[in-house]
């Protein structure tokens, strides 16, 4: 059985060709790819409401007063 590191490899060469890795500034071409769209405007704000939620929960089990 290969190791994961030489699983991975494999599959990176799949994926990218042979010759091809993950540049290390790749991320950058993902910055603005979901601006306006809908969808994710309404997940970003179930977020944001699930982590105001847990600050107040959080405040209240240390007894914070705004």
């Amino acid at each position: 059985m290969s190791s994961i590191e030489d699983r991975i490899t494999k599959l990176e060469r799949a994926v990218f060709g042979k010759n091809a890795e993950p540049g290390r500034d790749e991320w950058q071409a993902t910055v603005g790819m979901f601006r306006g769209d809908p969808v994710m405007k309404e997940i970003l704000d179930d977020v944001q409401e699930a982590r105001e939620r847990d600050r107040e929960a959080a405040r209240q089990r240390v007894g914070v007063k705004e």
